[in-house]
This record gives structure tokens, C-alpha cells and sequence, in this order.
């Protein structure tokens, strides 16, 4: 649910800032398409290090967009 919750602040940022530079909202959809942790509904990453990083990618975007 935490996640849920952190992908769904960082997408309303994204949407409110449509002039966000360029690097940053690239850093942001990076995060919000979870390619690092999930790559289909049935395949998923069992590395908490992994999930930690994609954890801490989507905090930091959030936090650039704000």
C-alpha cells in the first residue's frame, strides 16, 4: 500500500508539472514503470537491495518534483 502510495504522489507531481526539466521527468517515469522490481505480473525482484534502490529512486523523484 506504501508503494501504491508513493507511485500515485509521484505520477499527481509529474501530471501538475508539465514544463519539469527534461532529466527529471525522465528520472521520474524511470521510477513510476517499476521496471526495476517488476517485469510482469508473475515476475518480480526477490532482492530487497533492488527493491530498496527502486524504493529510494521513486522517493528522490518525488522530492525533485516538489
Amino acid at each position: 500500500m506504501e508503494d501504491y502510495n508513493l507511485l500515485w504522489l509521484l505520477k499527481r507531481e509529474l501530471d501538475a508539472l508539465p514544463d519539469a526539466p527534461a532529466a527529471v521527468r525522465a528520472r521520474a517515469e524511470q521510477a513510476l514503470s517499476a521496471r526495476a522490481v517488476v517485469t510482469n505480473p508473475r515476475t518480480f525482484t526477490e532482492d530487497p537491495g533492488t527493491y530498496r534502490m527502486w524504493r529510494d529512486t521513486v522517493a528522490r523523484a518525488l522530492m525533485d518534483l516538489t
